[in-house]
């Protein structure tokens, strides 16, 4: 009677008490985070034509995404000495400034570093809000609060492209960052009094410790990659591209001596599903971020579209995850496997369509094989969640758990690198015209089809496994 009673509890007994106030704060959090990358992507054509600096696009969202990283690393430890409230206010209020900074951006190097605030703000926003929904209501009705906040994922894909297409039609995309910059400010404000009753935790500071070094040797690794894209000298990039591998490849070894490491070590140096799993995500983030970055520019210059038409081109590929990740919900375990292959296998073909259909057209011929990037992902994104955490050992699963989101956010920044060097090789940064522009939308996407590849092979690896069975007799170290 009482499991009934639990049940039977709507949102009225959820929410009671003046707990609407906390989770209306929590959508928000996450709204800022969900929509920005939708709203930048659709303005960035009007900020390229207001101030410039073609070449440097990638790097809008690559800092973002680096942003995300580092906030994600020092979220739990600000939680914890600063509390809960303090800790959401502080990261609304760093992303409201990044807003205003990128609205009131002179120059493209302002805006980058307004980009880069962003991202470490709205990266915090994420993970403090999920904290606030384990804190501040009953476990027993965390799944529904969590599939409501997935839900305003998949309105920020409608929203999203509305917000900046206006602002972009209207010659104003300033306006754009100047919105969400008032909407971190009120979430700014009222953190820190709808938490106030949100207690936290305490914790062992000494085991929370942010992995400077690591973090250090990822942003410069990356920063690395994407200063080769906009470097004339071919023998300098070329170096730039191979340093930058270096230190990522320097920032996983440094990354296993870390009292608290980004990445679950053990994990990474044991066979099986947790590697190939970080493996998979990995690669297909790199691979599916070019549309994203010179969608609208190139749906703009090819086919004169508006900028809101052409950010609901890119919203549909979020569109698609969402109806995917749907539609296999219900799938059992043993059943994971197909779905992988063909997730992997979709966004490959949706990568070739892409590459061949762009610059030809015709216009509407495009869709299918943007909603084919999205689908794959969608459908098998938490089926390779569950494989990595449950192959990781018992004491690194809730670590492995948070990585997949780590590594697809590395992803992304690797992948707006790579895409901005073959860009700009092809001479994006040059007279924009639609003839320059044709090989530039051919190399963009096909220099992204090895990681697809890549990334396939690892879906095939990962549904064959689950052979390796990771028991807790692994000690890890710390």
């Amino acid at each position: 009677m009482q499991e009934e009673a639990k049940e039977a509890e709507g949102w009225r007994q959820i929410l009671g008490d003046g707990r609407w106030a906390l989770f209306l704060l929590v959508l928000g959090g996450i709204w800022l985070h969900a929509s920005d990358s939708l709203v930048v992507a659709t303005v960035m054509p009007a900020v390229v034509e207001s101030l410039g600096g073609i070449a440097w696009t990638p790097w809008a969202f690559a800092l973002y995404e680096l942003g995300s990283i580092v906030a994600g690393a020092m979220g739990g430890l600000a939680s914890l000495r600063l509390g809960l409230g303090r800790s959401l206010a502080g990261f609304a209020f760093a992303f409201a400034i990044g807003c205003l900074a990128s609205a009131a951006a002179p120059d493209m190097a302002t805006l980058l570093a307004g980009r880069l605030l962003q991202g470490v703000g709205g990266g915090a926003l994420i993970a403090l809000s999920h904290v606030a929904v384990t804190k501040g209501f009953s476990e027993r009705h965390w799944t529904r609060l969590f599939a409501l906040i997935s839900g305003v994922w998949g309105l920020s894909s409608l929203a999203g492209p509305l917000i900046g297409g206006l602002f972009a039609e209207a010659g104003w995309w300033r306006g754009a960052f100047l919105i969400f910059a008032l909407k971190g400010l009120l979430v700014a404000a009222a953190a820190p009094w709808l938490l106030r009753r949100v207690k936290s935790s305490g914790g062992d500071f000494g085991a929370s410790r942010v992995p400077w070094r690591s973090l250090a040797l990822l942003s410069l690794g990356v920063i690395s990659i994407l200063l080769a894209g906009v470097v004339d000298a071919l023998l300098l990039g070329i170096c730039l591209i191979l340093f930058g591998l270096v230190l990522l490849v320097l920032m996983l070894r440094v990354d296993g001596r870390e009292i608290s490491s980004l990445l679950p070590q053990r994990a990474l140096r044991l066979p099986g599903a947790a590697r190939d799993g970080l493996a998979m995500v990995l690669c297909l983030a790199v691979a599916t971020v070019a549309f994203l970055i010179y969608g609208p520019l190139l749906l703009i210059e090819f086919y004169g579209m508006g900028a809101l038409m052409a950010g609901y081109f890119v919203a549909f590929e979020s569109i698609a995850w969402t109806l995917a990740a749907l539609a296999v919900g219900r799938v059992k375990p043993d059943g994971e496997g197909p779905f992988l292959r063909i997730g992997a296998l979709t966004i490959l073909i949706g990568l070739l369509g892409i590459a061949v259909f762009l610059p030809i057209g015709p216009v509407w011929a495009l869709l299918p094989w943007v909603g084919m990037q999205g689908a794959g992902f969608g459908m098998a994104y938490a089926f390779i969640v569950r494989r990595v955490v449950k192959a990781a050992p018992e004491a690194e699963r809730d670590h492995a758990a948070g990585a997949v989101a780590t590594v697809q956010m590395l992803g992304y920044a690797v992948g707006a690198a790579i895409a901005g060097i073959a860009a700009n090789s092809f001479g994006i940064g040059l007279e924009e015209s639609s003839y320059e522009l044709e090989p530039v939308a051919h190399a963009v996407f096909l220099s992204l089809l090895p990681f697809a590849l890549i990334g396939l092979f690892a879906a095939y690896k990962l549904a064959a496994g689950e052979k390796t069975v990771i028991t807790t007799s692994h000690r890890v170290e710390p």
